[in-house]
């Protein structure tokens, strides 16, 4: 027994009010992802999706039938698990989990009150929602490091003169960097959600969709290569005058039109002569279960405890006062606060509470500490965001750095590299919770999960120290060291966030 039959009118309904309970009980979730939709600045395809997936489902109306409509018991399982996995993306803070639980929840909607039947025949278009939720910022490094390497290969192939380090390349016009948003990230995607409604529109055969999928991927890449290339070329040879211009144009929408054309009449040719969707499906047998109003009762009973999160005020939870942080000095140890007062924008500011950063000179080096105050149940207080906050000013990533662990004093640090031309800085991170100085970005984030599930001493702050190297190859650990063990990490905290009999810290203001 999978369900009860009901009229397509009573289904309808019910579904409309299941699909604004969720958006009610998730709706921060909801306004995030429609804040990315409508973004520019992210991923464009998002912006269009829904709209393709509602003229998909428009257009094969005439295939559902009322018949076919009842209430499916087999997509409660399924709402469960995506209830579970949305509140394991709330408490992780993991906004692409949370997008992914909310479009999975819709589907189990549709499952349970237009029925398998229906719902197969609209299997395309509903899974198509799915490529709305923003994905593949973690290619942008990889993108941009490939797209870079092809570009001097390239350069070496034409004769071009240039000297290339990293994300680097020096012409005789000047540097040039290739910048994330030449990494063609955004046009990769884009490319990719086109390939699949071809793919759908115009081939039966996995074979010719698989191919026309690896097509969709390729074009954009090569296209992407060759852009910044033109780019370097044109300003090359017009000393930078016009390079600007010209990037502006290309890469908007004539470049990449030009591209979506090419695919599209690629399409064609990888297209088959399949018959037209005839709705034909599997036939299920629906007996009688129960009433109507029983699946909306199951669905109240998922969706509503999960909804108090979301509209229990951050203000009603309980605060502790912090008082002003003194940084620890010495005299005739061998280090000597240059810095005192905080700076204006902190560069540990994301989301935190309070912020400072002060600076010693040990021997010869210069090294600045920087800590930040924070309440994980707050919503934007992400432990992990400021690790990469942290540097700014023009100041990147090192890939070619294998990040470390550095356990000292009790504590267990991040070590780091940044670059910024030919300069370089070391930098050794961590993150004070519970008691505990965590470093690994699994431990982190479990034991902030944990905290907020439980509402626990959840204050916490995030320690930062870094130097400037000037020799790619010196790893400074020695002057890491001797601060720690002349100042204890501990010492660079708040008083009130460390272990004490002052009871639960819910919260710092």
């Amino acid at each position: 027994m999978i369900g009860k039959a009901v009229s397509p009118k009573v289904s309808g309904s019910l579904l409309v009010a299941a699909l604004a309970l969720l958006t009610l009980a998730w709706w921060d979730t909801v306004q995030h992802l429609a804040n990315l939709i409508v973004n520019v600045d992210t991923f464009s395809h998002g912006q269009i999706i829904p709209f393709i997936s509602l003229w998909l489902i428009w257009d094969r109306r005439s295939l559902l039938k009322a018949e076919d409509t009842f209430i499916c018991w087999l997509g409660l399982p399924l709402l469960l698990l995506a209830c579970l996995l949305w509140y394991a993306g709330v408490l992780l803070e993991m906004r692409v989990v949370e997008h992914l639980a909310y479009v999975s929840a819709i589907q189990s909607l549709l499952l349970i009150f237009i029925g398998p039947l229906n719902y197969q025949r609209l299997l395309f278009p509903c899974l198509f929602l799915y490529l709305m939720v923003p994905f593949g910022y973690a290619l942008i490094p990889f993108m941009q490091q490939l797209t870079a390497d092809m570009v001097v290969w390239l350069l070496g192939m034409l004769g071009v003169a240039h000297e290339a380090d990293g994300l680097y390349i020096t012409l005789q016009s000047g540097v040039y960097e290739v910048a994330q948003a030449c990494a063609g990230v955004r046009f990769l995607f884009t490319s990719l959600v086109t390939g699949v409604l071809l793919a759908h529109l115009t081939c039966s055969r996995w074979q010719s969709r698989l191919r026309l999928l690896v097509v969709a991927a390729a074009i954009p890449i090569v296209a992407n290569v060759i852009r910044v290339l033109g780019i370097l070329l044109i300003s090359e040879a017009t000393d930078q005058s016009f390079a600007k211009d010209v990037d502006h144009i290309i890469y908007g929408w004539v470049f990449l039109s030009a591209i979506l054309l090419l695919l599209i009449s690629t399409a064609y040719k990888f297209a088959d002569d399949a018959a037209p969707y005839n709705g034909e499906v599997i036939v299920y047998s629906a007996k009688s279960m129960g009433n109507t109003g029983a699946a909306f009762t199951v669905l109240l009973a998922l969706l509503l405890p999960l909804s108090m999160k979301q509209v229990i005020p951050a203000t009603f939870l309980a605060t502790v006062e912090i008082s002003p942080l003194q940084p620890p000095v010495c005299q005739e140890c061998g280090i000597r606060l240059l810095r005192n007062a905080p700076t204006k924008n902190t560069v540990l500011e994301v989301g935190a509470t309070k912020a400072y950063d002060v600076t010693y000179r040990v021997q010869t080096d210069q090294i600045t500490v920087a800590a930040a105050l924070y309440c994980p149940l707050l919503p934007g207080s992400n432990l992990m965001r400021p690790a990469r906050a942290l540097l700014k000013n023009g100041w990147s990533l090192d890939r070619g750095f294998a990040a470390q662990k550095k356990e000292f004093a009790g504590w267990h640090f991040k070590v780091q590299r940044y670059k910024r031309g030919a300069h370089s800085k070391m930098v050794w991170t961590s993150v004070y919770m519970a008691g505990e100085g965590m470093a690994e970005f699994v431990d982190i984030k479990l034991m902030t999960a944990i905290q907020r599930a439980t509402f626990g001493a959840s204050a916490a702050a995030v320690l930062s120290a870094s130097v400037i190297v000037y020799d790619p190859q010196d790893t400074p650990t020695a002057v890491f060291e001797k601060l720690f063990s002349t100042f204890s990490p501990d010492s660079f905290l708040w008083a009130e966030i460390k272990p004490s009999m002052k009871g639960r810290r819910v919260c710092v203001e």
